[in-house]
């Protein structure tokens, strides 16, 4: 898969996730993946699932969106707790920087990490 990333008219990148009206709309990091992508992978709606990329990996909530392109993983950025502590994909979600390298496919004009088209594995994650 290519994780891609995404916004939300919802929430201002890392601001708002902690309102409680907004966690009603929001409860959790969603990662939207197409309908039949999710089916491919043995992933339902509300599963947590496990996005691994060369450099790490987190944890998200699978959505249902018919809207994703095919063999595409969109992910909101700017969620995620801090680098020491364990990801919590019920409450804070997981941080999408992670699973990009600072040190290697980066704009050479910018010096930006790549935060696009990451390539990544996806399954079910064991919470326990």
């Amino acid at each position: 898969f290519r994780l891609i990333s995404r916004r939300l008219k919802e929430v201002y990148n890392s601001s708002w996730h902690e309102y409680k009206p907004q966690r009603k709309r929001v409860p959790n990091h969603p990662a939207y993946m197409h309908p039949d992508d999710m089916s491919d992978v043995g992933v339902l709606a509300g599963d947590v699932i496990k996005i691994e990329s060369a450099r790490a990996t987190i944890t998200c909530v699978a959505v249902e969106a018919a809207d994703v392109r095919r063999g595409c993983l969109s992910v909101p950025h700017a969620w995620g707790v801090n680098p020491n502590e364990r990801d919590d994909p019920l409450d804070a979600g997981g941080n999408t920087g992670r699973l990009s390298f600072n040190d290697r496919n980066f704009d050479k004009r910018s010096g930006i990490p790549i935060m696009s088209a990451i390539p990544v594995r996806i399954e079910r994650a064991n919470l326990n």
